[in-house]
């Protein structure tokens, strides 16, 4: 829902406090003690409130965030949530939401306003998909600008529902999936499993 975006935030952020819900949650989604899971982090510095899961990152700084399936060579961000995340580098301002986002620039994913909201979606084609990036704002009403063209983005947010509403689903995701893999060619060379080699402060 384009109009619930601090919701999103904060019921995802639950899983960073040490309350009874934040505990019962990473339960359910079977964390281990140190909140990192399935992921090997290298020479990453970690804040002891993150959760991290299914990720590669080589370097970086990452604090009070939630990251899922993130791969990258280098990663700074606070107070972020980080969902299906491809790039040679990800720097974002506090509180920023990135969502699945494949990046092929050098230059990577760098968003200096917090509390941006950077996602993309894909538009079929007679060949196959499109990217489409979509760019938002918590202080943005989804709801209330629903009909209008904002922060550069080409489409309104009811173009782009209006658009993907007879989209192959299933398709999509295996377009998708290539994409995050192709480009994840090359930026972590394959190491052994590890969810230790990080530096926990």
């Amino acid at each position: 829902d384009y109009g619930q975006l601090v919701l999103y935030r904060k019921n995802n952020l639950k899983l960073l406090d040490s309350n009874h819900e934040a505990i019962t949650m990473k339960k359910f989604f079977n964390f281990p003690k140190n909140n990192i899971k399935n992921s090997e982090l290298n020479n990453t510095i970690i804040s002891n409130d993150c959760c991290i899961s299914s990720s590669h990152v080589k370097n970086g700084n990452i604090k009070s965030s939630l990251l899922c399936k993130v791969t990258c060579s280098d990663c700074e961000c606070e107070g972020a949530i980080l969902v299906n995340v491809t790039a040679t580098k990800i720097k974002v301002a506090p509180g920023c939401i990135v969502y699945n986002v494949v990046s092929t620039d050098p230059e990577g994913i760098v968003i200096d306003k917090p509390g941006s909201i950077l996602t993309s979606t894909l538009q079929a084609t007679n060949t196959g998909a499109n990217s489409l990036t979509i760019r938002s704002h918590l202080d943005l009403d989804g709801g209330k600008v629903w009909k209008q063209k904002v922060l550069g983005n080409d489409f309104s947010f009811e173009d782009i529902y209006n658009s993907n509403s007879a989209v192959d689903v299933s398709s999509m995701d295996k377009i998708s999936t290539s994409m995050h893999s192709s480009a994840a060619v090359g930026i972590l060379a394959p190491t052994p499993e590890c969810t230790l080699g990080c530096s926990i402060s």
